[in-house]
């Protein structure tokens, strides 16, 4: 029986663990703000790379539509007669407005 009593016996908590408690709660509340800045501040860092990645795409979209129109008129400088050059421009920027509109 007298190694049961230790734990059956019921202790109160001194006054120096309720005073850990309060500051532990205290710190708890401000991580929580410390880690709404933390969000803040990499929030503005992810978006901006995402509105960059967004930018390269459309900048990569572009390259492709151009390089496209120029093989495009290049098949046609090939085919059409030499003295055709409005034919030839014509395909050109009309490859490039189709491909834009889409």
């Amino acid at each position: 029986m007298r190694l049961l009593e230790p734990l059956v016996r019921y202790q109160k908590p001194s006054r120096r663990i309720n005073v850990m408690d309060r500051k532990m709660t205290y710190l708890n509340s401000r991580e929580k703000g410390q880690s709404l800045v933390e969000f803040a501040l990499v929030l503005i860092f992810l978006l901006t790379l995402l509105a960059g990645i967004f930018d390269l795409g459309r900048a990569f979209f572009a390259y492709i539509i151009i390089r496209d129109a120029a093989q495009e008129g290049a098949v046609f400088g090939s085919i059409a007669p030499k003295s055709d050059l409005t034919g030839f421009e014509a395909a050109v920027i009309n490859r490039v407005e189709a491909a834009f509109l889409d």
